[in-house]
């Protein structure tokens, strides 16, 4: 069934006329995977490698989580799945999601075989709005603030790209509460 629905996200052409780059979805997925990081959706760069966290975003991603590449990338341990399966980008350089009607229907066909699933990291405000529904807080960051309430299946954290900086400044318990919670996820 895992394979089935890989193959279907691979071939879903479905925003293709509304993009600047050609769809390439970014998923890694394995069924005996423990846990899962579902961020957006892949940026230009990612989208060019097909390779999924491939910038400085999934460096800190991974420097968050104290794991290397080669643990990070193993579809065996850590299922890799964005909300929005291509390039969120418009040809007018809006930047966008996947179609709504599209992201249910395979996340939780994805979900489903991830039976040994211990810990899911929704990285960033679309994926904490989308999963966690009406139990998500107002702001990003009281979503994250309030990561206890979730824990430990699921722990929200900020988009790790460079535009967090000042956040991660103005919000040091984020790295003396949280992150030590994220030590080799």
């Amino acid at each position: 069934a895992l394979v089935s629905v890989l193959n279907e996200v691979r071939a879903c052409t479905l925003c293709e006329e509304d993009r600047p780059l050609s769809p390439r979805p970014t998923v890694s997925i394995y069924p005996g995977a423990r846990s899962s990081s579902i961020g957006q959706a892949p940026g230009t760069k990612v989208q060019g490698t097909s390779i999924a966290w491939n910038d400085p975003s999934g460096e800190r991603l991974r420097d968050w989580m104290q794991i290397n590449q080669d643990i990070f990338y193993d579809a065996a341990r850590i299922a890799i799945m964005p909300e929005g399966f291509a390039l969120p980008e418009s040809s007018e350089g809006r930047r966008q999601i996947a179609p709504a009607g599209r992201r249910p229907h395979l996340a939780r066909r994805f979900l489903a075989d991830l039976s040994n699933l211990e810990l899911t990291i929704l990285v960033g405000l679309c994926a904490q709005v989308y999963y966690l529904g009406g139990h998500a807080e107002k702001t990003m960051t009281a979503t994250v603030k309030n990561w206890p309430a979730y824990g430990p299946a699921i722990i929200p954290t900020p988009h790790p790209n460079w535009r967090i900086t000042g956040w991660l400044i103005r919000n040091p318990w984020f790295e003396h509460n949280l992150l030590p919670v994220l030590d080799g996820a």
